[in-house]
């Protein structure tokens, strides 16, 4: 049989035309146009959230060295600012380093150098602002603070400063 006779027998021809691939690639661009600027915006989130987690688990550090030690434990940020990265350190030995976080911006903060105490309390205030860059999409601010017993507290604020 002929190609021709399978048609008028009611048989249709397996795959796409070239009309319907191109129906679905043309939906497939719109439904992607649409996503895009909010996938942006939910990883300059992800961003700040995981340079938070970064910075809190740096503090929590240096304050648990500093209690396990008994010796003050600093936590000095690069030159630049903590945007640059940090060290952790008691004396003259590095504990841990942190390179630099891209994609965000830390802006207010009240101390470039973090001192704990071998007690865990640190006699140095400190609070800094985590967000986005200048330009990017996404609203989410958090500020990274420490209490009085030396514990690193973060949270989502909508205030410009913290």
């Amino acid at each position: 049989m002929t190609p021709d006779r399978h048609r008028a027998r009611g048989h249709r021809s397996r795959g796409f035309t070239l009309i319907e691939a191109m129906v679905t690639l043309a939906v497939l661009v719109i439904l992607l146009s649409v996503a895009a600027p909010s996938f942006r915006a939910y990883t300059e989130g992800q961003r700040i959230k995981t340079a938070t987690q970064e910075l809190v688990y740096g503090l929590s550090y240096a304050r648990s060295e500093a209690i396990a030690r008994r010796a003050n434990v600093s936590l000095v940020a690069a030159s630049g600012g903590f945007v640059n990265g940090w060290t952790i350190e008691t004396g003259t030995t590095v504990l841990r380093e942190q390179a630099a976080l891209s994609g965000i911006a830390i802006s207010g903060a009240t101390a470039t150098t973090l001192t704990y105490g071998l007690d865990g309390r640190s006699g140095d205030a400190f609070s800094t602002m985590i967000e986005a860059p200048s330009g990017g999409v996404s609203t989410e601010k958090r500020c990274v603070s420490i209490d009085a017993m030396g514990m690193p507290r973060s949270r989502k604020t909508a205030a410009s400063t913290c």
